[in-house]
């Protein structure tokens, strides 16, 4: 099982963050992957990957556990996890997570 761990720092209300972090769980919902959240900590779930974030005053830490069916469908955790970062910290600035 390969593990992908990512911290980004933020400045907002911890509600606001809740609330913008909705785009990425949309883009993460294209690859089957969801977010179950209760209050400020969502459950990652989906084919092959599970994990969590967390948000807290300062930051968002997302954890996410790679699956043998990650790995036999060639999900490369160490190119997976940039676009990850990429599409959160742009969910957290209100854009698309594409750039």
């Amino acid at each position: 099982m390969a593990t992908i761990k990512i911290t980004q720092d933020h400045n907002l209300p911890v509600p606001d963050v809740i609330s913008m972090l909705k785009k990425f769980e949309t883009e993460m919902g294209q690859f089957g992957v969801s977010l179950d959240w209760n209050g400020s900590k969502a459950k990652v779930k989906g084919t092959g990957v599970s994990g969590s974030v967390e948000v807290v005053q300062n930051a968002v830490t997302l954890i996410l556990e790679l699956g043998l069916l990650a790995k036999a469908a060639g999900v490369d955790a160490a190119k997976l996890e940039p676009v990850i970062k990429r599409k959160l910290r742009n969910a957290l600035r209100g854009g698309s997570g594409e750039q």
